[in-house]
């Protein structure tokens, strides 16, 4: 996973995967889990030791996928206040839908939940 200064996030893909035909799919599906639904694809923000929650709201779009690569947007409300301090937020990305991403040859991610996680360097713009 790789964080541009603005607020766009690459995942890539080890394998090729087929391309989803609606992003939609990633941005509005749902799963469940143990009687729970919760969205395939969920991206949240731990703040770092310095950082307070209520200063990292953002909201999240899918900008596109091919087969190597998942691309999002992030837009953060005061991206000022993203890892002001020495100690970085973290971006962390959860897919809960195995199937969801599925390679060219008949492949699912792996587990049932996948996890990528990576700091937040300050470096947003405003």
């Amino acid at each position: 996973m790789y964080i541009y200064q603005t607020g766009v996030v690459h995942i890539f893909f080890d394998q090729n995967m087929n391309v989803l035909p609606d992003m939609a799919m990633i941005t509005e599906g749902k799963v469940l889990v143990n009687e729970t639904v919760y969205p395939v694809v969920e991206i949240e923000v731990e703040n770092g030791y310095y950082s307070d929650q209520k200063d990292l709201d953002f909201e999240w779009t899918v900008i596109e996928m091919t087969p190597r690569r998942l691309k999002f947007q992030l837009t953060f409300k005061t991206a000022r206040y993203v890892s002001m301090q020495e100690e970085p937020d973290v971006l962390r990305i959860i897919i809960r839908d195995p199937y969801l991403f599925v390679s060219t040859s008949n492949l699912a991610i792996g587990r049932n939940e996948e996890e990528s996680k990576d700091s937040i360097e300050r470096r947003l713009e405003s």
